[in-house]
């Protein structure tokens, strides 16, 4: 791993920053829509402009609880593997924090 300048840990610092907000808006996010369920009795709503709806969206497909697939070979079918990048905080330094 690659030791970076400055700029480097400024930019992520600036990043580890705007992920911990997202994080705590999502969490607010999360308590606001289902005080706003709570409020609609779970039924769809409206008020001020404003609809409030629920959607039900298909569960997903756990191809290993499969029997059929458990001897074949998925992976012709796997589409290209994409690079995601994720920035963490090295423990010996949150500590000092």
């Amino acid at each position: 791993m690659i030791e970076r300048d400055n700029k480097w840990i400024e930019v992520a610092s600036k990043l580890k920053t705007l992920q911990d907000k997202i994080k705590f808006l999502d969490i607010e996010k999360k308590k606001l829509s289902k005080l706003l369920q709570e409020l609609s009795e779970f039924k769809d709503s409206c008020g001020g402009g404003f609809t409030y709806k629920a959607i039900e969206r298909i569960g997903t497909i756990n191809y290993k609880d499969i029997p059929e697939l458990k001897d074949i070979d998925l992976s012709p079918y796997r589409s290209k593997p994409i690079n995601i990048w994720r920035l963490s905080e090295i423990k010996q330094f949150t500590d000092i924090l």
